[in-house]
């Protein structure tokens, strides 16, 4: 946004060694990537989705680990292929 003398207002610099900034932005993608029930941010601390790229990386790695030991777990107790993959 540009403040009246046209000048663009910077945004406080924020460090990628907070957890905060992670696990915000790991909320983000998985509200937005799965259908789990994940909290809402507070309210007037919403930010756009282009501010947590950095987390969908990690996201996908989540997402795909969880499928990956339901599927491995279908097949340990019997299931068939298709079952096992139904349920992953």
């Amino acid at each position: 946004m540009a403040d009246e003398d046209g000048q663009i207002e910077a945004h406080p610099a924020v460090s990628v060694w907070n957890p905060g900034y992670w696990f915000g932005g790991l909320r983000d993608c998985l509200t937005f990537l799965t259908r789990l029930p994940v909290p809402p941010r507070a309210v007037g601390e919403t930010q756009p989705l282009a501010h947590s790229a950095h987390a969908f990386p990690l996201a996908g790695m989540i997402i795909g680990l969880v499928s990956g030991l339901v599927l491995m777990a279908g097949s340990g107790i019997g299931l068939n292929a298709p079952m096992a993959a139904t349920f992953a």
